[in-house]
């Protein structure tokens, strides 16, 4: 997860993600990075993997939203 940050001052904002990795044989590879708009008003900060379905559940802290990804 990159939780992104709102803007302050003259900083701008810095956009959110988050990135699904795939494990095989001992590596890391890029499989999918989920940033609605370009990650711009998008603040994911906690997830939870359900333990019996393929889902996350994702908490976007900056928007008070739960949201939920197969």
């Amino acid at each position: 997860m990159a939780r992104g940050n709102n803007p302050e001052g003259s900083k701008p904002e810095d956009p959110g993600s988050l990135h699904v990795y795939g494990f095989k044989n001992g590596v890391l590879s890029n499989m999918r990075k989920i940033a609605p708009n370009g990650g711009y008003g998008f603040g994911p900060r906690h997830l939870d993997i359900h333990p019996s379905q393929p889902w996350v559940y994702l908490s976007v802290e900056r928007q008070s939203q739960l949201m939920v990804y197969r």
